[in-house]
């Protein structure tokens, strides 16, 4: 079994660039999984790395570097099963996350890309920081019902319950589909 960080230039290049993917594969069995963009100048493929000129690089290098030692300990236990060595990789336990933990370290990571962005594209910039202050406006609502409940046991009594007391005290149903939409999105992410 192989598993790789490759640069998909077989597949359509977008704005931001190919896929970069972690690739395993064993005997003509293929399986990947999408890690982030990159084009094609910014990738060393000999180091299976992305180069210093990457517009993320400084957030991207360190999951890079960490998704590589596990790809050696996985090689290491002499693994040979895909799907295995593909949950080993990319598992987490969620058992022990808070949701709303979750969510502000997705807010902080949104907000560091955002300010990322103000190097080279404003307007980017600005569309991500809206998304910062939306995912805020939802999380500081969600907190009376979200504070002690894990991220695997957000359930659907739990979101009902948010729902129901919004509609309550006046907000319109377009609105709370909103706040129920941006909670799917961030359990999503």
């Amino acid at each position: 079994m192989t598993i790789n960080i490759v640069l998909m230039t077989n597949q359509k290049e977008t704005a931001e660039g190919f896929p970069l993917v972690v690739l395993f594969s064993q005997n003509g069995v293929k399986k990947k999984k999408k890690i982030a963009f990159c084009k094609e100048n910014h990738f060393i493929a000999s180091e299976q790395l992305i180069s210093s000129r990457h517009p993320d690089y400084d957030l991207l290098i360190p999951i890079l570097l960490e998704i590589k030692l596990r790809i050696r300990k996985i090689m290491l236990l002499g693994i040979k099963d895909i799907e295995k060595a593909y949950n080993i990789l990319f598992a987490m336990d969620f058992s022990q996350i808070g949701f709303i933990e979750y969510a502000e370290k997705l807010i902080f990571e949104m907000n560091a890309l955002a300010l990322n962005y103000g190097k080279h594209n404003l307007k980017a910039q600005n569309k991500q920081l809206g998304n910062v202050k939306a995912y805020k406006n939802v999380v500081e609502r969600f907190r009376d019902f979200g504070e002690n409940v894990s991220l695997q046991n957000l359930d659907y009594e739990i979101l009902m319950r948010f729902r129901n007391y919004h509609l309550s005290i006046g907000n319109s149903k377009s609105t709370v589909h909103m706040y129920l939409r941006t909670l799917r999105s961030t359990y999503n992410k």
